[in-house]
């Protein structure tokens, strides 16, 4: 029936489908379990090692906006509840990770409980499914960043848009109570990343759009959008200097459009297999219900809050790009929700159990055999120190991609180690010469940290500003090392 969710109108009996949600709970448990046990696997990357550095507790609170949260693109409250963490947490890499471990939790659980009136079990129990076992969800929720936030919000902010819809549908004014929730979650979005801003944004019009014909219900999600705009201006007028000077040019993330259609893709499906179970399961639902699909309007909105989120960050990286697949972590989300709801109209089927099963294995699959490492120096930093037995050692590091000494220094924090910034130039002869003379046990002069392991122009270029005479390179994954050649 037309407006109704995908899913929604299944057979009332649902405990024939309890392998369905065995098959959801099981995915999700056996993805969280390999997570715990491989939280420290890696090192910290760049962008781990700056939250960690800026939201130190030691720290000052005003110095961590002025050195650190200012100068930065993205809003502050991820830093502040890593420094909230960091006051109890021991100092160890896998501890820095517990709370992306903890938010993948309440994702999955919030996919499976979160009040949603427009959404019936065998929808949730799909979209639980594909949530718990994506390449994006997990893989973000391994890393002391913003984005496995970013994931649970949209979950929550999605299942609100839906819930209200259903009520306006069903002739019902929302209640303002469940108004203040998702005025809340939209905030907190807001304060997390500039793209959470977006997508609530987007989902915020959706809602105003859908509500027209009783233009009072519309102004109550005009209202929310008013508090969400009014609560996150402080920070925006905060931040506008700093922010106008990234906008300005100096935002240094290259953002190739196939580069970034490929990760977003690789985070959504993690590879051909989960992506050729999906788009046949899809396939056998349109073939079945194409056109009620079509006449969905909970799916149609779920995929117009993605299109508006999409078209927004387009339309301003006209003037400075900042997209990545990153960054479409919520689009991500709302899309796994709309293959949900489409899937969910043949899981009833005991025929699609064995391949939705598959799907969600792939899925999981896909994260475990195709993650590439991150570009972490952990190892090239102990390295580097059991390689070095002097008093004391200067040593240049590549300063690209904002890289400054405290960060390079994060692994390495002897005092005997003097790091000083390079750009790896026309001036890096130069700038050797001018180190502290080498020695044995005291020969490596130069490291380039933060290299990403599937960008190999990065480092040949690096690789090519060395000296040929005097000097000898160690590659790592992530790193190179530049050691003096013994006379």
């Amino acid at each position: 029936m037309a407006g109704k969710s995908a899913g929604a109108g299944a057979p009332a009996g649902t405990a024939g489908l309890r392998p369905l949600f065995i098959v959801a709970a099981a995915c999700a448990a056996v993805a969280f379990f390999h997570q715990v046990l491989t939280l420290g696997r890696q090192g910290l990357w760049g962008d781990e090692i700056f939250t960690v550095v800026a939201a130190d507790p030691a720290r000052p609170l005003g110095e961590m906006f002025e050195r650190y949260l200012l100068p930065d693109v993205h809003p502050p409250l991820h830093y502040l509840l890593m420094r909230a963490w960091l006051m109890a947490a021991p100092h160890a890499d896998w501890a820095m990770r517990v709370p992306g471990l903890v938010a993948y939790a309440m994702t999955v659980a919030a996919a499976a409980v979160y009040p949603c009136r427009a959404l019936g079990p065998v929808p949730r129990a799909v979209f639980t499914l594909l949530a718990a076992t994506s390449f994006g969800t997990i893989y973000f929720a391994q890393e002391a960043r913003s984005y496995h936030l970013l994931a649970l919000l949209a979950v929550a902010i999605l299942y609100d848009m839906l819930d209200h819809d259903a009520a306006i549908r069903n002739g019902m004014t929302p209640r303002w109570r469940r108004l203040s929730v998702s005025a809340a979650l939209g905030i907190v979005a807001s304060y997390t990343h500039y793209y959470g801003f977006l997508f609530c944004g987007a989902a915020v019009i959706v809602l105003i759009v859908a509500a027209l014909p009783r233009w009072t219900v519309a102004l109550r999600f005009v209202a929310v959008g008013a508090a969400i705009v009014a609560a996150f201006a402080p920070w925006i007028a905060l931040h506008a200097g700093s922010l106008a000077g990234q906008l300005g040019g100096a935002f240094w993330i290259d953002n190739a459009p196939g580069a970034i259609l490929r990760g977003f893709l690789r985070h959504l499906l993690s590879g051909a297999p989960a992506a050729a179970l999906i788009a046949a399961l899809c396939l056998w639902a349109a073939q079945r219900r194409g056109p009620a699909l079509l006449r969905d309007r909970s799916l149609l909105l779920v995929v117009a809050a993605a299109a508006i989120t999409v078209a927004v960050a387009v339309a301003l990286s006209f003037h400075t790009p900042t997209i990545t697949a990153r960054n479409l972590t919520m689009v991500r989300i709302a899309l796994l929700l709309a293959i949900a709801m489409v899937i969910a109209e043949v899981a009833t089927a005991r025929l699609a159990w064995v391949p939705i099963a598959a799907a969600g294995a792939a899925l999981f699959a896909g994260f475990v055999i195709g993650a590439v490492p991150r570009a972490s120096w952990r190892e090239p930093m102990a390295h580097l120190r059991a390689a070095t037995s002097c008093a004391h050692r200067e040593i240049l590091f590549h300063d690209g991609k904002g890289l400054t000494p405290d960060l390079a220094a994060y692994y390495l924090p002897e005092e005997r180690f003097a790091f000083r910034r390079s750009g790896f130039g026309g001036d890096f002869a130069r700038e050797l010469a001018s180190l502290n003379a080498a020695a044995p046990g005291c020969d490596i002069v130069a490291i380039a940290l933060n290299l990403d392991p599937a960008n190999p122009a990065e480092r040949a270029a690096l690789a090519a500003a060395v000296p040929r005479t005097g000097y000898r390179l160690e590659e790592w994954p992530s790193a190179l090392v530049v050691r003096a050649a013994a006379p």
